[in-house]
């Protein structure tokens, strides 16, 4: 099962923006991306466990969004706000 193991799956989506796009490209498989017209991409990929995906968005920063699943996006929100905090 390895670190990442869970009991459910979760599909999400991810716009990353074109100054990562090559960088994306690198590393996820042609078939989980779609190439957007502003130069990005959206990814969509299957995970066994969030955090799987969350500790790779932390490093992508403002240039990963995550479109679904809400509850992704709103964990993400608030370690962001954490950040604000911690440097305000």
């Amino acid at each position: 099962q390895g670190f990442w193991a869970g009991d459910e799956t979760y599909d999400v989506e991810i716009r990353f923006h074109r100054d990562v796009a090559q960088l994306v490209r690198e590393r996820e498989p042609q078939e989980r991306l779609t190439e957007m017209p502003d130069g990005g991409l959206l990814l969509r990929r299957t995970v066994r466990n969030e955090d799987e995906i969350y500790y790779e968005l932390l490093r992508y920063g403002h240039w990963a969004e995550v479109v679904r699943p809400q509850a992704l996006r709103d964990k993400l929100k608030a370690e962001a706000e954490k950040i604000v905090k911690m440097y305000a």
